[in-house]
């Protein structure tokens, strides 16, 4: 047998190991979202339905996607970052503006260093 097949082999399972830990915590956040969205504690007594809960959900998935450049190697990946970084600011306002974390301090992704043309 190949080492290379081995080494591929192995590379496949990892990835389908990382996918499907992507996918379990996905499905996480929409749970425990969904149970957030119809607390009245958290939400107040005017809770969200199921059916407006779903339209969250999609446009949530809709925003993965559209973000999905900022966690990747990316040609416009900084550009995303500081997209998601500027939409975030609006949406919490001066409310949290303290207390705001950055895209580089909530994630640990690599970087595009421009002077030397490499990741990082």
């Amino acid at each position: 047998m190949p080492k290379n097949d081995f080494l591929s082999r192995q590379k496949e399972r990892e990835h389908a190991a990382f996918e499907g830990g992507i996918r379990v915590g996905r499905q996480q956040m929409c749970d425990f979202l969904t149970l957030a969205l119809r607390d009245p504690e958290a939400i107040g007594k005017n809770t969200f339905s199921g059916k407006r809960i779903l339209k969250v959900l999609n446009r949530i998935e809709e925003l993965m996607t559209e973000f999905s450049p900022a966690f990747e190697k990316h040609d416009e990946a900084d550009y995303y970052q500081a997209m998601l970084d500027k939409l975030l600011r609006q949406a919490y306002g001066d409310e949290i503006r303290e207390g705001f974390y950055g895209f580089s301090d909530r994630y640990d992704v690599k970087k595009f260093d421009y002077q030397t043309g490499k990741w990082r």
